[in-house]
């Protein structure tokens, strides 16, 4: 074999293993993002009617603000169309509401939820080639929730501090969105998701001027999120 007959026959190799190589380096990615998060479905509804000192709390007018949103995808493209990431991320939304107690009488809250959620999502790409790519995805994880900083408050200033309360439950995710590619290794993606997280509760104390006692946690349930996101993803 001559040298010429052996140059061409590199080079057609290199030619054919182009696209595999190039396909592989691209499967695996990171994602970096952030963006908004609101309330979803309504303002969270109270589990009990049997919260504060005397177990006979009935919450009303809660209030669940705009707040934000960010985290870190790791994923696998299986095709073109396909693809499967995991995501960790972190919500902070403030929390108001108000508990009336026998016979009358009511106080207002002000706390913060906030949520850390593992979550795995599958996608469907239907326009896998171009800069263009819409998607739609489905996921399912867990999440920690936890009702922080809340204060009980007759007048403008805290009557008693509540007990941090932590809940933990499955996650269910709607998402779709769009990717544009920048580079053949680089995309932005906009995304707008639904998340339901499910239940969330305070602690079962307060203190008032240091003085720590029990009470009847303030529950609520079916804490749902609208979020959306831009985040900068690197494939390799």
């Amino acid at each position: 074999m001559n040298m010429k007959t052996t140059t061409v026959s590199v080079v057609t190799l290199l030619c054919a293993l182009q696209p595999v190589h190039a396909s592989e380096s691209g499967a695996y990615y990171v994602e970096l993002f952030g963006g908004g998060a609101k309330n979803l479905m309504g303002q969270p509804q109270s589990a009990s009617n049997r919260s504060g000192a005397y177990l006979n709390g009935v919450t009303d007018q809660t209030q669940l603000a705009s707040g934000g949103i960010y985290g870190l995808r790791a994923g696998y493209a299986i095709s073109k169309s396909w693809r499967f990431d995991l995501s960790y991320c972190d919500t902070s939304n403030d929390f108001t509401w108000k508990t009336v107690f026998s016979p009358g009488n009511y106080a207002n809250f002000k706390g913060t939820v906030l949520t850390k959620s593992l979550i795995a999502t599958g996608y469907y790409n239907f326009k896998p080639t171009g800069n263009v790519s819409p998607y739609v995805g489905l996921g399912l994880g867990a999440s920690q929730k936890t009702l922080k900083s809340a204060a009980e408050y007759y007048s403008t200033t805290p009557y008693a501090y509540i007990e941090n309360g932590d809940t933990t439950g499955l996650v269910y995710r709607l998402a779709s969105g769009v990717d544009y590619g920048v580079t053949p290794q680089l995309k932005l993606n906009l995304n707008i998701s639904a998340m339901h997280l499910g239940d969330v509760s305070s602690g079962p104390h307060r203190t008032i001027n240091g003085t720590k006692s029990s009470i009847g946690k303030y529950e609520f349930k079916d804490l749902a999120l609208a979020d959306i996101t831009l985040g900068l993803r690197y494939s390799f």
